[in-house]
């Protein structure tokens, strides 16, 4: 297959369980020289949330979470607002929760413990009403992965490696620092370190390669790892009117390359729709015309 143009980075897609493209260009890391491969590891950033679902719908399974109880029980020390926020609220982003640097405290950069950045997030006013509105928010989902830490009695890390990542023989996969081989940061050439990810996990914590990824997904769409009933749940659209643009129906985000939509579309045979049933279209990507690389939104 031809090489795609302006492609920094990996992307893989399948259909029907046959690989359409394996793409590999650029450089993983530019002051050694070192290219992308098919086994470079790439920050998923917030496509990590997905995980994170994934583990909540786990613990909704077994009966030790419910996605319609306020988050009051597992989050005590929160004001009033709270005891009418939802798991479905923060996992659908309609929590009213603020992003990152919309409220003093809530800066990803800053490195502050676990404890104390929850503390913020739980302290800052809710945007909106729980409900109300769709508003991206990872914070919410640093909300989440705590819960999920209360409900099984696992850290989140420890449970997704035990529940998730080890089941479906992940082992490239990992969460929390940088691992070795991965992709690093730059933009515009000059280098971007990670932020402090241990302290912000459930968000944008896990690193991991486009073979495992793709792993991941046919797990999750197949009934493998979750129950059709909980993938509906993770799938349906329930977004309230949206504030924010590129908004996403049901938990999370897609995992989609569209960022090389485009591109891909030159080289390979026609594709169903985005989003259809049995068409898994995944990319790490470095973004960049040459040689730009910005992590993706957390």
């Amino acid at each position: 297959m031809r090489p795609v143009e302006g492609l920094c980075g990996t992307a893989l897609v399948t259909r029907g369980g046959s690989v359409e493209a394996d793409l590999a260009e650029g450089l993983a890391d530019l002051d050694a020289g070192v290219p992308c491969t098919s086994q470079t590891r790439f920050q998923l950033s917030s496509v990590t949330k997905q995980f994170t679902a994934a583990a909540v719908m786990l613990l909704v399974e077994s009966g030790q979470l419910d996605l319609h109880t306020s988050v009051d029980r597992w989050l005590p020390q929160g004001p009033a607002q709270w005891r009418h926020v939802t798991l479905h609220h923060l996992l659908s982003h309609t929590a009213g929760v603020p992003h990152w640097r919309e409220a003093p405290g809530l800066d990803p950069a800053e490195p502050i413990g676990i404890d104390e950045r929850l503390g913020v997030v739980q302290a800052t006013p809710l945007r909106s009403e729980p409900g109300a509105e769709w508003h991206y928010s990872s914070p919410g989902f640093l909300l989440a992965g705590l819960i999920v830490k209360q409900a099984s009695g696992q850290p989140l890390s420890e449970f997704l490696a035990e529940r998730i990542l080890s089941p479906l023989k992940l082992i490239e996969t990992t969460i929390g620092g940088v691992p070795e081989a991965a992709a690093k940061g730059y933009n515009d050439g000059e280098p971007v370190e990670s932020w402090d990810l241990d302290a912000m996990p459930g968000t944008g914590d896990i690193w991991s390669t486009v073979a495992e990824l793709t792993r991941f997904t046919v797990a999750l769409h197949s009934g493998e790892l979750l129950s059709e009933n909980s993938l509906r749940a993770m799938c349906r659209d329930t977004c309230p009117p949206m504030t924010m643009t590129n908004a996403s129906p049901g938990f999370s985000t897609p995992v989609t390359a569209t960022a090389c939509t485009r591109q891909l579309r030159r080289v390979l045979p026609p594709l169903p729709p985005w989003g259809q049933s049995g068409v898994p279209v995944l990319g790490l990507l470095d973004p960049a015309d040459g040689i730009q690389h910005r992590h993706p939104r957390q």
